[in-house]
């Protein structure tokens, strides 16, 4: 029997997802090749569609290659070649969801994705230093012998990986290459199989900027920032968005507060506190633009403790946090439209590739 998961609330179509069931119960084995299908009416009755759905489903798998139909006498497992491999894709290294809670929602976004495209995900192993191409080239090329599996694509979710998994596409030109996220000064190495899927954060911190002028009327703003990676322009590309839009809305702009670099979050938070609780001790301030949700949080703690939460806002970047955290304003990073865009464009033939495509955040102002 076809274990038909048909859900309302789908991506797909009714007819896709019938397509989908039939499709996997084939390649599990339920059904031999050269093996009669259930009737359309049998299958209509089993996955609770209607005829037209039903037979839309089979035609679908008949022009794909998996069933062909014999006149009068229903519709077979096709056999051999004519049987489609099935597409999946990988992400490469692992995933950190304490020390790299990005990492970690990047990670959950591509798999609930996947899932409603009915596209399997692997994962590709990589420690930094491997000799050679290591692993994912081994696992590559295993993908590529195999009758079962099609290897369309490959997310990288680590900056870190970014110049391994450009030697990546060289090597498997016939392989798609997403980075997901991060924003280099220079995209220039990519090959002609690689593309990048980021947040906007130039143009959302300009338009954060923007909004908590009009609504908030501030004079001055100072911006807390912490230095990254080689490469990585994520924060000066925020940085850069709120100096434009302070210039030219005649805001000034205080001295800039930097906090020692850390990927360890509660490190992030503390250190901010500790940045800004000396930076308010001999400077004013009535709005802070900090450049992620944790530096914010520190600054936060510094405000209040020192009883000036009634005189400055703060506003943070990324969304990782709501209102509790006592944030006026966020620019939010839609993780999920990041996957979704990068997983569309490995299942599309006609995503150009290379190119740098922005995903513009949403701003959310809570009081």
């Amino acid at each position: 029997m076809i274990d038909f998961q048909i859900k309302e609330a789908s991506e797909n179509t009714k007819y896709e997802q019938v397509k989908n069931s039939i499709a996997e119960a084939i390649r599990n084995g339920k059904f031999a090749p050269l093996s009669k299908l259930p009737p359309i009416s049998q299958i209509a009755k089993d996955a609770k569609v209607s005829l037209k759905t039903a037979d839309l489903a089979l035609q679908a798998l008949i022009a794909e290659g998996f069933c062909f139909r014999r006149p009068k006498k229903g519709t077979f497992v096709a056999v051999g070649k004519r049987v489609q491999k099935r597409p999946v894709c990988g992400m490469l290294g692992h995933v950190d969801p304490i020390n790299y809670s990005i990492q970690a929602l990047l990670y959950a976004n591509i798999m609930d994705s996947s899932i409603r495209k009915n596209v399997p995900t692997l994962t590709f192993p990589y420690l930094t230093g491997e000799k050679g191409l290591g692993i994912p080239a081994e696992m590559i090329r295993d993908c590529d012998k195999s009758s079962e599996y099609d290897l369309l694509g490959i997310f990288i979710l680590d900056s870190d990986h970014y110049l391994y998994g450009v030697e990546l596409a060289k090597a498997f030109p016939d392989i798609r290459f997403f980075l997901l996220n991060y924003e280099r000064d220079d995209f220039s190495d990519m090959p002609d199989n690689m593309a990048a899927v980021i947040n906007d954060n130039y143009g959302g911190a300009y338009r954060l900027t923007e909004r908590i002028a009009e609504r908030y009327q501030p004079k001055k703003i100072t911006c807390i920032t912490s230095p990254l990676k080689e490469h990585d322009i994520t924060y000066q590309e925020r940085e850069r968005g709120l100096r434009t839009a302070a210039e030219n809305r005649g805001i000034k702009l205080t001295q800039t507060v930097t906090v020692p670099r850390s990927s360890y979050l509660p490190d992030q938070i503390d250190f901010a506190y500790e940045a800004f609780r000396k930076f308010l001790k001999s400077k004013k301030t009535d709005f802070v633009f900090s450049v992620n949700d944790h530096f914010a949080i520190g600054a936060k703690k510094a405000i209040d403790e020192l009883g000036l939460g009634e005189e400055i806002k703060i506003v943070g970047n990324g969304g990782l946090f709501s209102q509790q955290e006592g944030f006026s304003a966020i620019a939010k990073t839609l993780y999920a439209e990041i996957c979704t865009t990068g997983l569309q464009g490995m299942l599309n033939p006609e995503f150009k590739m290379p190119q740098v495509l922005k995903i513009q955040p949403e701003i959310i102002l809570f009081h």
